[in-house]
Order: structure tokens, then sequence, then C-alpha cells
């Protein structure tokens, strides 16, 4: 399952999955090379990642010799193996529910009222619907950052049944966190999954680029439920930039997204003294450090997350944390420190799906890039890399964006 057609193993001896990455001159000529390789019948959803290496887009018109019955997808920084290319991923005689949330003013927004975050300058145009409510009622107002989720927070199509997907694919700009509320809520054991588009105001006018069947949308999310799969994903997250800076430390008094106490004491006087601490291994100030949270008593790093550390004050100890879930009193968190530069999915992968985060500094057009003037085929490969981050939601643990650069996600079912 969700693997290619000639490996594939099947449900009911007809459900089937086959993925396949291209590289060529155009997007027509990536997915004309993959057609080769791909069974003959129609598929029922084809999932599409775009490397915003391309000119031009055009995905409808590539597609059509495909013919998939639906489409959802988005351009991404590249994809494995090729960089600059296609990934498909297409599913056979699966029960699959396509769904989008189109953007406006009236879609619930959430990650702007977490205190401490900042936009770059293309995040304006795609705020520009969002109020932020410590503006509006000041730090009185701020008491969690958490909202209720019920199940008519749901797109249409996935409200109009209580029967729990095997999980759910989002491709999504910067706010999917409503959604995923709703989904964690309504479908707890289901695996969430997927990936904040790429930046490409720069390549075609628009935030992001997002696919849903022929429509080209530039914000919202696309995706899909899946229900004829019974058995879970098996997802794993490396962050293989990062290693602990000193030792775990309980929360003692949080607010929100802020902490203000690790063990007692102010956290950022905490994280500064580490800092002094670890200057002969050449610790800078201005670097980036993250946090570690533990989501289990037992401490099983396969349910800690990790969030990018945006703000502190020394003088009162307060640190922002960049997430949209509260912290907890209680709650085991560790330090983390960038390692070491590593490339995200440059290799082609035929064991799992495999997304991954790029370094904003290092996307696929911040340097000259070698396209392919021939196709070339990678059978059994399937991902995608943004510089914007994952979505990661696994099975009874609240879904979160992912945005550590150089983290991967791999997921392979359950053998």
């Amino acid at each position: 399952m969700l693997r290619s057609h000639k490996v594939a193993r099947t449900l009911g001896c007809r459900n089937l999955w086959t993925r396949v990455t291209t590289t060529g001159p155009t997007i027509q000529d990536c997915v004309q090379a993959a057609t080769a390789k791909l069974p003959s019948k129609r598929p029922d959803l084809c999932i599409a990642l775009v490397s915003k290496s391309f000119d031009s887009y055009g995905l409808d018109k590539a597609l059509a010799k495909v013919n998939p019955k639906h489409t959802v997808g988005c351009v991404v920084d590249h994809v494995p193996g090729a960089r600059h290319g296609v990934s498909l991923l297409l599913a056979y005689d699966e029960r699959v529910v396509p769904f989008h949330v189109l953007d406006g003013p009236e879609r619930p927004k959430v990650r702007s009222i977490s205190v401490g975050r900042w936009g770059r300058p293309d995040d304006f145009d795609r705020l520009r619907f969002q109020g932020n409510r410590l503006d509006d009622k000041g730090w009185d107002a701020f008491g969690t950052i958490s909202r209720p989720a019920r199940q008519f927070d749901l797109p249409e199509p996935l409200a109009q049944t209580e029967e729990s997907p095997s999980f759910v694919f989002l491709a999504s700009d910067n706010e999917p966190d409503h959604l995923l509320h709703a989904l964690d809520h309504q479908f707890p054991n289901a695996a969430k999954l997927g990936v904040i588009g790429a930046s490409t105001p720069f390549v075609n006018g628009m935030p992001y680029t997002l696919y849903a069947d022929k429509q080209e949308l530039g914000a919202g999310i696309v995706g899909f439920a899946c229900y004829s799969n019974p058995k879970s994903l098996s997802m794993q997250v490396e962050h293989e930039a990062l290693e602990p800076l000193g030792e775990p430390m309980t929360i003692t008094r949080c607010r929100g997204n802020i902490i203000l106490d690790l063990d007692q004491a102010g956290a950022t006087g905490l994280l500064l003294e580490l800092i002094r601490r670890g200057q002969s291994a050449k610790i800078a100030k201005d670097q980036e450090f993250y946090l570690g949270m533990h989501h289990s008593d037992t401490l099983d790093p396969e349910q800690m997350t990790v969030s990018r550390i945006t703000s502190g004050d020394p003088s009162r100890g307060n640190m922002s944390i960049d997430t949209t879930s509260d912290l907890k009193v209680g709650q085991v968190v560790q330090f983390m420190t960038r390692k070491k530069n590593v490339e995200v999915l440059t290799n082609a992968d035929e064991s799992a799906i495999t997304f991954g985060v790029v370094d904003k500094d290092h996307t696929i057009d911040a340097a000259p890039l070698q396209r392919s003037t021939e196709c070339k085929v990678y059978e059994n490969v399937f991902g995608g890399a943004s510089e914007n981050g994952l979505i990661v939601g696994k099975p009874s643990m609240e879904s979160h964006i992912l945005d550590v650069p150089h983290s991967v996600l791999r997921i392979s079912p359950l053998q």
C-alpha cells in the first residue's frame, strides 16, 4: 500500500497506490514520462507535488492523459531525487473523499493570535484577512491560544459522515490549524499528514499554488480523506540537524504559548546560561534555538514535537514558543540547537514516502539550478520539501506544523 504498482500489496485484492517522480524540461514532459510507468486504468485520485523551479505550471493540461477523477496537490520547493520535477501519488480503486477550504474573510485563522510571532514580507498578502486579538483586547484576552473544534468546522464532504478515515492528506497555506483542530476532535485515531506549500509570489504572483481538481488556488487548503485502508500509517519524524542543549526541564509556569518558568526559574535566563556554557563549542547568541516538547510521561521521542523559540525577555524570564497549542504545567521540555546543515530529500527513497523542511536561506531558487534537458523517471518515489513546513498528526496526538529546517517525515504502512 502506498507503493508502486509493480510491488504493491492489495487490500481485498483491489486497492492500489502508485508512486512515481520524474524530472524534465517542462511539467508536460515530466507527466508524459511518468505515464509509461502507470497502470492503464483511470485513477480515482492524483496527488501532485510540483517543484517551483518551473517557469510555468499548467498542471491540469499536463494531467489530461492521466485523467484522474480528482486532483489535489501544490507547488513545493523541490521533489526527492530529481529536485526539479514532478512527484505523483495515484490511487486506484481506493475510497477517497476530496475536499477543499477556500480562503476569505470568514475563514478562521489561528496562527496570528500566538504571542511572539512575526511575518516575512511575503506573508502580508495572505494575512490581509487576519486580525490580531492581542491588538484589539490586550494581554488580558490571552489566556489560551487553543480554540474549541466542532464537527461543523469540517469541510462538508467530511462532516456528512461519522465514519473515521484511516488517514487525511492536506496541502495548505500557513493556516491549516483550525481544520487540524477539527480533524483531531472528530477523528482522533486517524493520521493527518501533508505539506505547507512553497511560497510562489515571485513565480506566478500567488502566495501559494494549490491544486483542487481543475482549480489553481493562491491560498486555502486542499486534501482528501482515505476510507478504504484499514491499517494505520507509520509516521516517523527525524530532526537530523538538531542536538540537545542541556538537560530536560519541567514547565512550572506558563500561559498559552509563553513559558514563564522552567524548574522554578526564568526560562530565558536558563537558555542564556546554557549558551554561555557552550561558548567553547562556538554556540552563537544569534543562532536559532528550538524546544522539544514531550507529550507522554514516558518521554517517548516518538511523542515529542519540536518548535522554534521565537523570542525571550531576560528580565522577566518569559519565552515565546512558535506553537498554536497551549503549553502545560508539568510538561517536560528540552532545549535544542542546530548542529549542522544537511540537504533534504536529495536522494530518491523507495522505502517510504518522504517529506522535508527546507532552510529558508537554502531554497531551490537561492542558487542556480541545473535543470534536466532529458526526462528521468524514479519509480516507487513520492514526496516533496517545502520551506514553509509539513503537517504532522500521528494517531491520538495533536496535529501540528513542523517547520524545523532539515527535518524529515517518513511515512510507510504498518506491516
